[in-house]
Protein backbone atom coordinates (compact mmCIF):
# COMPACT_ATOMS: atom_id res chain seq x y z
CA UNK A 1 0.00 0.00 0.00
CA UNK A 2 1.06 3.82 -1.02
CA UNK A 3 2.17 5.64 2.46
CA UNK A 4 -1.41 7.89 3.23
CA UNK A 5 -0.91 11.23 1.52
CA UNK A 6 -4.94 13.22 1.97
CA UNK A 7 -3.58 14.61 5.09
CA UNK A 8 -0.85 16.58 3.26
CA UNK A 9 -2.64 17.49 -0.02
CA UNK A 10 -3.03 21.20 0.97
CA UNK A 11 -0.48 23.77 -0.30
CA UNK A 12 1.53 24.58 3.22
CA UNK A 13 4.09 26.40 1.28
CA UNK A 14 1.90 28.82 -0.62
CA UNK A 15 -0.54 28.80 2.59
CA UNK A 16 1.16 31.70 4.11
CA UNK A 17 1.81 35.32 3.26
CA UNK A 18 4.43 36.08 0.44
CA UNK A 19 7.92 35.53 1.03
CA UNK A 20 8.28 39.29 0.22
CA UNK A 21 5.77 40.53 2.16
CA UNK A 22 7.57 42.58 5.32
CA UNK A 23 6.76 41.27 9.23
CA UNK A 24 7.36 45.21 10.28
CA UNK A 25 10.39 48.13 10.18
CA UNK A 26 13.13 46.56 11.48
CA UNK A 27 15.95 49.05 9.26
CA UNK A 28 19.72 47.82 8.24
CA UNK A 29 18.45 44.90 6.85
CA UNK A 30 20.26 42.90 9.62
CA UNK A 31 18.72 40.15 11.44
CA UNK A 32 17.78 41.61 14.41
CA UNK A 33 17.41 40.22 18.20
CA UNK A 34 14.32 43.16 18.38
CA UNK A 35 12.89 40.75 15.31
CA UNK A 36 12.30 38.08 17.29
CA UNK A 37 8.92 38.69 18.55
CA UNK A 38 5.31 38.16 17.61
CA UNK A 39 4.45 39.18 14.10
CA UNK A 40 0.80 38.16 13.84
CA UNK A 41 -1.47 39.01 10.87
CA UNK A 42 -5.48 38.58 10.46
CA UNK A 43 -4.93 37.09 7.02
CA UNK A 44 -2.31 34.95 6.99
CA UNK A 45 -1.04 33.60 10.53
CA UNK A 46 1.38 34.20 13.40
CA UNK A 47 5.34 34.23 13.10
CA UNK A 48 7.74 34.91 15.80
CA UNK A 49 11.45 34.97 14.91
CA UNK A 50 14.32 36.19 12.79
CA UNK A 51 13.91 38.36 9.91
CA UNK A 52 16.53 40.18 7.50
CA UNK A 53 15.19 43.13 5.02
CA UNK A 54 11.74 42.21 6.05
CA UNK A 55 11.14 38.38 5.81
CA UNK A 56 11.58 35.50 7.38
CA UNK A 57 15.38 34.27 7.75
CA UNK A 58 17.01 32.60 10.27
CA UNK A 59 15.15 30.51 13.09
CA UNK A 60 11.76 30.78 13.76
CA UNK A 61 7.86 29.58 14.14
CA UNK A 62 4.84 30.56 11.34
CA UNK A 63 1.82 29.15 12.37
CA UNK A 64 -1.03 29.71 9.67
CA UNK A 65 -4.33 31.43 10.13
CA UNK A 66 -6.29 28.25 9.98
CA UNK A 67 -4.57 26.68 12.78
CA UNK A 68 -3.95 23.24 10.84
CA UNK A 69 -0.12 23.58 10.18
CA UNK A 70 2.67 25.12 12.47
CA UNK A 71 6.01 24.84 11.41
CA UNK A 72 9.32 25.53 13.85
CA UNK A 73 12.65 25.95 12.03
CA UNK A 74 15.09 28.02 9.87
CA UNK A 75 13.74 29.83 7.37
CA UNK A 76 16.08 31.87 4.60
CA UNK A 77 14.31 35.04 2.05
CA UNK A 78 10.84 33.59 3.51
CA UNK A 79 10.64 30.65 2.39
CA UNK A 80 11.53 26.86 4.93
CA UNK A 81 14.71 26.58 4.30
CA UNK A 82 17.43 24.35 6.20
CA UNK A 83 16.31 22.05 9.60
CA UNK A 84 12.86 22.25 10.84
CA UNK A 85 9.57 20.54 11.65
CA UNK A 86 6.31 20.90 10.22
CA UNK A 87 3.05 19.86 12.35
CA UNK A 88 -0.20 19.34 11.28
CA UNK A 89 -3.26 19.10 13.76
CA UNK A 90 -4.40 15.87 12.37
CA UNK A 91 -0.82 14.64 14.10
CA UNK A 92 1.08 14.00 11.27
CA UNK A 93 4.35 15.53 10.42
CA UNK A 94 7.70 16.28 9.25
CA UNK A 95 11.32 16.49 10.75
CA UNK A 96 14.25 17.06 8.44
CA UNK A 97 15.34 19.22 5.69
CA UNK A 98 13.66 21.61 3.63
CA UNK A 99 14.89 23.31 0.47
CA UNK A 100 13.21 26.79 -0.68
CA UNK A 101 10.09 25.48 1.15
CA UNK A 102 9.20 22.37 0.11
CA UNK A 103 10.78 19.26 2.20
CA UNK A 104 13.82 17.85 0.24
CA UNK A 105 16.89 15.58 1.99
CA UNK A 106 16.90 13.56 4.35
CA UNK A 107 13.85 13.79 6.91
CA UNK A 108 11.38 11.79 8.70
CA UNK A 109 7.69 11.70 8.02
CA UNK A 110 5.24 10.21 10.79
CA UNK A 111 1.53 10.22 9.16
CA UNK A 112 -2.00 10.65 11.00
CA UNK A 113 -2.50 6.70 10.88
CA UNK A 114 0.56 5.68 13.07
CA UNK A 115 3.08 4.72 10.08
CA UNK A 116 5.89 6.79 9.04
CA UNK A 117 8.69 7.01 6.80
CA UNK A 118 12.26 7.55 7.28
CA UNK A 119 14.59 8.81 4.23
CA UNK A 120 14.95 10.97 1.42
CA UNK A 121 12.82 13.86 -0.11
CA UNK A 122 12.06 15.70 -3.11
CA UNK A 123 9.47 18.36 -3.22
CA UNK A 124 7.83 16.94 -0.86
CA UNK A 125 7.76 13.28 -1.85
CA UNK A 126 9.20 10.12 -1.14
CA UNK A 127 12.17 9.64 -3.23
CA UNK A 128 15.20 8.07 -3.11
CA UNK A 129 16.03 5.61 -0.21
CA UNK A 130 13.51 5.27 2.56
CA UNK A 131 11.99 2.97 4.88
CA UNK A 132 8.48 3.14 5.23
CA UNK A 133 6.84 0.86 8.14
CA UNK A 134 2.76 0.97 7.93
CA UNK A 135 0.38 0.81 10.46
CA UNK A 136 -0.91 -2.15 9.23
CA UNK A 137 2.59 -3.88 9.77
CA UNK A 138 3.90 -3.45 6.18
CA UNK A 139 7.69 -2.97 6.28
CA UNK A 140 9.22 -1.68 2.77
CA UNK A 141 13.01 -0.77 2.36
CA UNK A 142 14.56 0.51 -0.58
CA UNK A 143 14.21 3.10 -3.13
CA UNK A 144 11.31 5.30 -3.95
CA UNK A 145 10.41 7.12 -6.90
CA UNK A 146 7.94 10.00 -6.97
CA UNK A 147 6.50 8.18 -3.65
CA UNK A 148 6.22 4.87 -5.81
CA UNK A 149 8.90 2.01 -5.07
CA UNK A 150 11.19 1.83 -7.42
CA UNK A 151 14.60 0.39 -7.77
CA UNK A 152 15.42 -2.70 -5.69
CA UNK A 153 14.12 -3.22 -2.08
CA UNK A 154 12.35 -5.51 1.10
CA UNK A 155 9.07 -5.59 1.77
CA UNK A 156 7.75 -8.02 3.79
CA UNK A 157 3.87 -7.90 4.34
CA UNK A 158 1.58 -8.07 7.62
CA UNK A 159 0.94 -11.79 6.69
CA UNK A 160 4.59 -11.95 6.98
CA UNK A 161 5.56 -12.77 3.19
CA UNK A 162 9.10 -11.41 2.46
CA UNK A 163 10.01 -10.11 -1.19
CA UNK A 164 13.81 -9.10 -1.98
CA UNK A 165 14.20 -7.89 -5.46
CA UNK A 166 13.38 -5.04 -8.04
CA UNK A 167 9.91 -3.05 -7.80
CA UNK A 168 8.83 -0.61 -11.02
CA UNK A 169 5.77 1.66 -10.59
CA UNK A 170 5.31 0.84 -6.77
CA UNK A 171 4.72 -2.96 -8.24
CA UNK A 172 7.24 -6.07 -7.91
CA UNK A 173 8.67 -6.17 -11.28
CA UNK A 174 11.66 -7.55 -12.69
CA UNK A 175 13.78 -10.00 -10.88
CA UNK A 176 13.25 -11.48 -7.07
CA UNK A 177 12.30 -13.59 -4.29
CA UNK A 178 9.76 -14.36 -2.36
CA UNK A 179 8.96 -16.48 1.08
CA UNK A 180 5.29 -16.71 1.91
CA UNK A 181 4.30 -17.06 5.96
CA UNK A 182 3.34 -20.46 4.92
CA UNK A 183 6.86 -21.79 3.29
CA UNK A 184 6.30 -21.31 -0.60
CA UNK A 185 9.37 -20.18 -2.08
CA UNK A 186 9.80 -18.44 -6.04
CA UNK A 187 12.99 -17.04 -7.33
CA UNK A 188 12.62 -15.84 -10.81
CA UNK A 189 10.89 -12.94 -12.60
CA UNK A 190 8.07 -11.24 -11.89
CA UNK A 191 5.76 -8.51 -13.92
CA UNK A 192 3.10 -6.26 -11.88
CA UNK A 193 3.31 -7.99 -8.96
CA UNK A 194 2.67 -11.48 -10.02
CA UNK A 195 5.68 -14.31 -10.89
CA UNK A 196 5.69 -13.69 -14.60
CA UNK A 197 8.60 -15.13 -17.54
CA UNK A 198 11.31 -17.41 -16.08
CA UNK A 199 11.61 -18.89 -12.48
CA UNK A 200 11.39 -21.85 -9.60
CA UNK A 201 8.74 -22.17 -6.96
CA UNK A 202 9.31 -24.59 -4.28
CA UNK A 203 6.36 -25.43 -2.25
CA UNK A 204 5.82 -25.85 1.24
CA UNK A 205 4.48 -29.25 0.54
CA UNK A 206 7.77 -30.77 -1.15
CA UNK A 207 6.56 -29.66 -4.72
CA UNK A 208 8.96 -28.16 -7.19
CA UNK A 209 8.31 -26.21 -10.65
CA UNK A 210 11.01 -24.66 -12.63
CA UNK A 211 10.15 -23.01 -16.07
CA UNK A 212 7.87 -20.34 -17.37
CA UNK A 213 5.35 -18.51 -15.67
CA UNK A 214 2.34 -16.08 -16.86
CA UNK A 215 0.59 -14.11 -14.62
CA UNK A 216 1.21 -15.99 -11.57
CA UNK A 217 0.62 -19.21 -12.96
CA UNK A 218 2.85 -22.23 -14.73
CA UNK A 219 2.95 -22.10 -18.31
CA UNK A 220 5.17 -24.37 -19.62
Amino acid sequence: ASPPRASWAPPYRRSGPPAAVAFGSFGGGAVTVAAMADAAYATYGKFSGATHEGMRHGPGKYTWSNGFYSYDGEWSAGFMHGQGKLSLADGSSYEGAFAHGEMTGAGLRRFADGGSYSGQFVDGELHGQGTYIGATGEQYEGGYERNRRHGQGTLVTPAGDRYIGSFAAHRRSGEGAVRTAAGDEYAGEWRDNAEHGVGRMAWAGGEVYSGAWREGVPNG
